[in-house]
């Protein structure tokens, strides 16, 4: 039970939202959440961890549904803040989702009126230094600060902050 009460607290899950054991826990810096819309499950879920220090950029690669958002539809949902998006077929490919905290995506659908959903999203999480201009991308996830570029330092767990760097 304790366990339990810790995960609550530390991914900010609410009463209100999804219990965070009834989600699927996504453990990837970058990947995708897909659903075929197949009948065998009524509503499914995936939490998203973004750790301090990162974000997360979602895209909505295709989302589609036998009828409109009243009976299947998917839902974003930030804890630590009110952010919330209601995603429907006709939001397919629109600007991608940016969040700084973790991120909760719950599958609606009401099979009871023969509905079905099927969709695909992408997420990457990143440092926030990343957004920063003049910052190196050591790998697709991590960066640092332009100033720690041939400091002498291996900051990127590749060594790519120090390549071709001029030392006397």
């Amino acid at each position: 039970m304790k366990l339990f009460t810790i995960a609550f607290l530390v991914f900010g899950c609410h009463l209100s939202m999804v219990l965070c054991n009834n989600c699927q826990i996504e453990k990837s810096l970058t990947g995708t959440i897909f659903h075929s819309g197949n009948y065998g499950s009524y509503d499914k879920c995936w939490m998203i961890p973004v750790t301090a220090g990162k974000f997360i950029r979602i895209n909505i690669n295709s989302i589609s549904s036998q009828s409109s958002c009243t009976y299947s539809f998917l839902n974003l949902s930030v804890p630590e803040t009110t952010e919330e998006y209601k995603l429907c077929p006709a939001d397919s490919n629109k600007y991608p989702i940016v969040s700084l905290g973790s991120v909760i995506v719950r599958q609606y659908v009401n099979y009871h009126y023969g509905k079905h959903l099927s969709f695909s999203l992408s997420f990457i999480i990143k440092d926030i230094e990343c957004i920063n201009k003049g910052s190196l991308h050591c790998n697709n996830n991590t960066c640092v600060s332009g100033s720690k570029v041939c400091d002498g330092v291996k900051d990127c767990s590749n060594g790519a902050d120090e390549v071709g760097c001029d030392r006397p």
